[in-house]
C-alpha cells in the first residue's frame, strides 16, 4: 500500500492573498494597516519574500486572522525540510 500524502501547504503569500481578497481589501488598504508598501505586499504574496514573523504578526492583525495558522504552517514546512536533511545526511 502506498504511503498516505501529506496534504499540499499552502504558502503564507497565498493565504494572505485569499484573506485579503476575502475581506475585499485593496493592497492600498492593507499598506496603510501595516505600514508596508504595496509592492513588499504583492512580492509577499508572490512568495518572492518571506516576511520576518513580526511582519506576519502585523499582516495578520490589519487582516483580523489568526497568526498561529500562518505561523504554524512555516513551522510545519520548516520540521518537513529538517527531516529530509536529516534522512539524506543519514545515510
Amino acid at each position: 500500500m502506498p504511503p498516505k500524502k501529506k496534504p499540499a501547504l499552502m504558502p503564507v503569500g497565498k493565504k494572505i492573498k485569499k484573506a485579503r481578497i476575502g475581506k475585499k481589501m485593496s493592497y492600498e488598504l492593507l499598506a496603510n494597516e501595516t505600514g508596508f508598501s504595496i509592492d513588499f505586499i504583492k512580492e509577499v504574496e508572490a512568495g518572492k519574500t518571506t516576511p520576518p514573523v513580526g511582519t506576519l504578526l502585523q499582516i495578520s492583525r490589519a487582516l483580523d486572522i489568526d497568526s498561529g495558522d500562518l505561523l504554524r504552517e512555516e513551522e510545519d514546512r520548516m520540521q518537513d525540510r529538517i527531516k529530509a536533511y536529516t534522512k539524506r545526511t543519514d545515510s
